[in-house]
């Protein structure tokens, strides 16, 4: 167990894909869970606050996280060649599952984001908002440990955890 959890998201895995050969992973890179993101589950859990449809991941180049951060805090999200928020089912792309602490977590679908007619980037940060644009609120972020560059055909695939505790 991590003592410094700062719940609420873990990415377990990123890989950046050129010419379909891993040239960078990581794994295990822990979050800053925003102001906001603090706010909407205390909203969902305790004065019945509408759980989002919906969450959105994307990539920004913040050169720092801080929890005051919001959408508007986003440096150089890419706009071009294909990227997008990857648009996450609240209710069919997250698996919930116990661990054997009795803990539990919910562990997403793989995210994948693709540079398609040319390149994007450099880009150093995962982030969960509420919104598929600037919208929303910002939930949580996770600083990758290298910035990533991506030209036409790279790939990210990332999975993430969401959790209570580190797990």
């Amino acid at each position: 167990m991590n003592k410094n959890w700062r719940g609420i998201m873990k990415v377990l895995e990123v890989q950046h894909i050129r010419n379909n050969k891993v040239i960078w992973e990581d794994h295990d890179l822990y979050n800053m869970l925003h102001a906001e993101g603090q706010e909407i589950i205390l909203n969902a859990v305790f004065a019945e606050g509408a759980i989002p449809t919906a969450y959105y991941l994307g990539l920004d180049n913040r050169a720092t996280l801080a929890v005051v951060d919001n959408l508007a805090s986003l440096v150089a999200e890419p706009s071009t060649n294909s990227y997008s928020r990857f648009t996450a089912s609240s209710s069919s792309d997250f698996t919930i599952s116990a661990v054997t602490s009795g803990d539990f977590k919910a562990q997403s679908v793989l995210l994948t984001f693709i540079a398609a007619g040319g390149g994007w980037g450099p880009v150093k940060n995962l982030f969960m908002s509420s919104s598929s644009d600037n919208a929303g609120k910002l939930i949580s972020s996770v600083a990758l440990s290298e910035s990533l560059t991506l030209v036409d055909g790279d790939i990210i695939n990332l999975r993430i955890n969401l959790s209570l505790t580190d797990c």
